[in-house]
């Protein structure tokens, strides 16, 4: 948002506004993806073939349906789509999925960081483990 001293937004989920009221005039738009993943057809009049910068939160969820069809939406629609990934995840643990996030993210990762150094900057807390005795059995080897 070069050159821009001021700007508005408008979010949009289950609490906040709706998709109906998203306006050609908002700059920003922070959107929960079950609030438009049906609603796609909102977006046009606030995409307007311009360059976008998609930030996808929790970016490992990014190969579902739901994501997918947000991204691809609105790839068609704008001129330009600057694609950014958030996740504290950044793998998918089945084997059919292995790669499936660097097709939607083909910069790959472009920045990381470990659980360790976000302890000691005191962005995520130290964990402790307290121990809890129940009386539930488990086989030792659980498939």
């Amino acid at each position: 948002m070069v050159n821009h001293t001021e700007f508005t937004y408008r979010i949009i989920s289950g609490v906040h506004d709706k998709p109906i009221h998203i306006k050609p005039e908002d700059n920003i738009l922070i959107v929960g993806k079950d609030s438009i993943v049906r609603k796609l057809d909102l977006l046009d009049k606030w995409l307007q073939n311009e360059d976008v910068y998609l930030v996808v939160d929790e970016a490992h969820h990014a190969v579902a349906k739901s994501y997918k069809k947000i991204i691809e939406f609105v790839k068609k629609k704008v001129y330009s789509l600057k694609l950014l990934g958030l996740t504290a995840t950044p793998f998918r643990t089945s084997d059919e999925e292995k790669g499936a996030l660097k097709q939607i993210f083909t910069d790959d990762i472009v920045y990381k960081t470990d659980l360790q150094q976000l302890i000691d900057k005191t962005i995520l807390a130290y964990p402790y483990y307290d121990e809890c005795e129940t009386k539930l059995e488990f086989q030792k080897n659980l498939v």
